[in-house]
């Protein structure tokens, strides 16, 4: 088992760290935000600041299930035990030996030879006479030493009939006490009782009793002796009652029940002592489950973001470890989780289900937008849902919401082509949680106390096309802006050379390369549509992959009509010039802040093939063994993903085939077979695609698109030749 946990977290590790440091202290932040909003959501106090007869300022509305004691009742029951309940005290252990250790003591410095000692010992010691006495003791210390007997009798006699107690309650007194001896338990009256120490007169009446003849100053003193002498006999045992009192307590006091989503006070109610104990016991209820639950729910939420994180890193690797993707995850990680918050601290203030305050359309509707993978993002909005289990709102029906909404972006994430389709689609999330809204209301465990049932249809639908609106308007510009996201609207703008500058500028400048990249386009939409992957991003990656020759138009053949300037400088310029069409066009690109995923066209669409007219070009006129070919080689990167490695195939076919239209009496169907077979082979066997999935099953694919578009295309651009050429033009 050890090392199986070994290995696990070893895993784990390994995992976690391809996010690198930076993305790791974002995780940890997010989460830290989390935990923190997780944390105020039990520790939010209810209001307890009231007096009988105040008014609620707040409306409370009970989270759970509960059962508490009327604290007024209960005190109520308390006094009358405590009222009922005698005081039990405990005997102290060898009493006797103590009173006749402090009467020797006395007794020995009373008999002190030198009358110095005598009076510094009897100070020191901090006996207390009454003046007469004390004159008394002085004149006649020798002869009170021997009365030890005497002493000793008054000390039985008094002991014997009365107990000597170390104090005595004010309140809740009886009449009696109970003294806990081992031969069991007596009760004693309280005039059979005294207080330590004892009055003087109280050993007065004894000494008196038993000495009726002696000296009444010889009586004084040995009264006086005896305070200074005789202490507690039995100590007061607290204990003991509150036991028996608690005991009396448990059996009398009667838990009182209230259920989750009970209405406990209204705002602006007149409390009344039961509301104010539902309030205090409902209040101590929360701070007593509050640390418990917040130490295991921030625990399960690290594990499970831990885990979470991990299963992503293992199954959708490329789509989530991207910088951009990761950013928008966890803002949106954060934003649910504000929502539950909000949502929760709201939720008194609407007779209405607590899921339809949390607009988890926002999240559903953007989400697949933003991360352009609808898989990984209802993969993340699930995650999210789980975390609704974090809060103290938390219901089974509220979080079945939020998954079905979740799980209805299979259908409704299709529908998003234009900008007017996220109404459409927050029309189906408003039916969602209209249905979510009336199933509440029917069901009466949903406990919603005043549920209005017309402000729930209208939050239904304004929550979810409330959210249409913000997407529409501000979420995604904001985030297309923020982190130069090809979303579709942004590629639908970009693809339409009436709204596209760089486009237009294109087209004045180069428009060989113009029509070149829009055929290019057109084949790469036709191909990407076969494959099943985003036609949209195929098509306008097509469009700007060549908007670097906008620097040099003249220097490539599709511009150029009669004149080649190649003819007049030599092959290592010519080269240079052809290769810093992709750098250029990297640059422009930036310029016109296209996103990163239309930059990759342009950068890898010749990934690293070698411009052979040049270099043979230079091998014939200085020799191969004088000529390098990496100087006449493309810098790459070769294609990283399908779209830059269909690019490469595509645009390779079309400028052969192309070149050979030129003489149409040459071109025919089966050349342009030949061309696609002769192109594809010769960049596999390059290793061009060696950093793509690009499957054989895939290039199939692309041939025979290639060759029935290619074989229309060039078929109609060669009749129309024919008829110019025969009509003289």
């Amino acid at each position: 088992m050890k090392e199986l946990l070994h290995k696990i977290g070893s895993e784990l590790l390994i995992e976690i760290r391809k996010l690198g440091k930076r993305n790791l202290i974002l995780f940890a932040g997010a989460y830290l935000i989390i935990a923190i909003l997780i944390t105020l959501s039990y520790v939010i106090p209810v209001d307890t600041d009231y007096q009988i007869g105040d008014t609620a300022r707040e409306t409370v509305i009970s989270e759970y299930t509960f059962s508490y004691y009327d604290k007024a009742e209960l005190k109520n029951i308390l006094n009358y035990i405590e009222v009922s309940k005698p005081y039990y005290y405990k005997p102290v252990p060898a009493q006797k030996t103590i009173f006749m250790n402090a009467l020797k003591k006395l007794l020995t410095l009373m008999g002190a030879e030198k009358n110095d000692d005598f009076l510094n010992r009897m100070k020191d010691e901090g006996y207390v006479f009454s003046q007469n006495v004390w004159q008394y003791v002085q004149n006649n210390r020798f002869l009170l030493t021997k009365y030890q007997d005497r002493f000793e009798y008054v000390y039985n006699t008094l002991t014997r009939n009365f107990w000597i107690v170390d104090r005595l309650p004010e309140t809740g007194m009886k009449n009696f006490i109970i003294i806990e001896t081992i031969e069991g338990i007596t009760n004693v009256p309280l005039d059979k009782v005294y207080i330590a120490p004892m009055d003087k007169d109280a050993i007065l009446l004894t000494v008196n009793s038993i000495y009726p003849k002696m000296n009444y100053l010889f009586r004084e003193t040995m009264s006086e002796i005896m305070v200074n002498l005789v202490t507690s006999t039995a100590l007061i045992d607290s204990e003991k009652r509150n036991v028996i009192i608690e005991k009396e307590l448990e059996k009398n006091k009667l838990k009182k029940v209230i259920r989750e989503g009970e209405l406990i006070v209204n705002k602006g109610e007149i409390m009344a002592p039961e509301t104010l104990s539902k309030i205090l016991g409902y209040q101590d209820f929360r701070e007593n489950i509050a640390g418990k639950r917040i130490f295991l729910y921030l625990v399960c939420s690290f594990l499970l973001s831990v885990m979470i994180v991990y299963l992503f890193l293992r199954l959708e690797s490329a789509s989530f470890t991207k910088n951009r993707n990761i950013w928008i995850t966890l803002i949106f990680f954060v934003l649910m989780n504000s929502f539950y918050y909000i949502a929760y601290i709201s939720r008194n203030y609407f007779a209405i289900p607590i899921f339809l305050l949390i607009p988890a359309v926002l999240g559903a509707i953007n989400l697949p937008v933003l991360l352009r993978d609808t898989r990984l993002s209802i993969y993340l909005l699930l995650v999210f849902d789980l975390f609704y289990l974090f809060y103290p709102s938390f219901q089974i029906i509220s979080l079945l919401n939020l998954v079905v909404i979740t799980l209805s972006l299979t259908m409704t994430a299709r529908l998003l082509r234009n900008r007017t389709d996220f109404f459409f689609q927050g029309l189906i999330f408003g039916f969602i949680e209209i249905l979510f809204a009336l199933f509440s209301y029917y069901d009466r465990s949903s406990n919603i106390v005043g549920y209005d049932l017309g402000l729930s249809i209208v939050f239904a639908f304004g929550n979810s096309f409330v959210s249409a609106i913000v997407s529409l308007g501000v979420v995604i510009p904001l985030f297309e802006k923020v982190f130069n996201i090809p979303t579709r609207f942004r590629l639908l703008e970009l693809s339409n050379p009436s709204t596209s500058p760089l486009l237009k500028k294109l087209k004045i400048e180069a428009p060989g390369t113009y029509n070149h990249s829009m055929l290019i386009g057109d084949l790469m939409e036709a191909c990407a549509d076969q494959l099943g992957i985003d036609t949209l991003m195929a098509k306008v990656g097509g469009f700007y992959h060549d908007i670097g020759k906008m620097n040099n138009p003249q220097y490539f053949i599709e511009n150029q009509e009669q004149k080649n300037p190649h003819d007049e400088i030599k092959p290592m310029i010519s080269v240079s010039i052809i290769k810093s069409h992709v750098r250029e066009g990297v640059e422009i690109a930036h310029k016109y802040n296209l996103p990163e995923e239309i930059i990759d066209f342009i950068r890898e669409h010749h990934g690293t093939t070698t411009i052979s007219y040049f270099y043979h070009q230079a091998a014939g006129m200085y020799g191969d063994q004088n000529v390098n070919r990496e100087d006449f080689t493309y810098p790459g990167p070769v294609p990283h993903n399908k779209f830059t490695a269909i690019l490469q195939i595509i645009d390779t076919v079309e400028a052969t085939v192309r070149s050979y239209v030129q003489n149409s009496e040459r071109f025919s169907a089966g050349n342009i077979q030949d061309i696609i077979e002769d192109s594809v082979t010769k960049r596999m066997n390059e290793g061009q695609f060696s950093s793509c999935e690009l499957t054989l099953r895939d290039m199939d694919v692309i041939k025979q698109t290639l060759f029935k578009d290619l074989q229309s295309y060039y078929h109609r651009r060669i009749e129309y030749l024919k008829k110019k050429e025969k009509n003289g033009d």
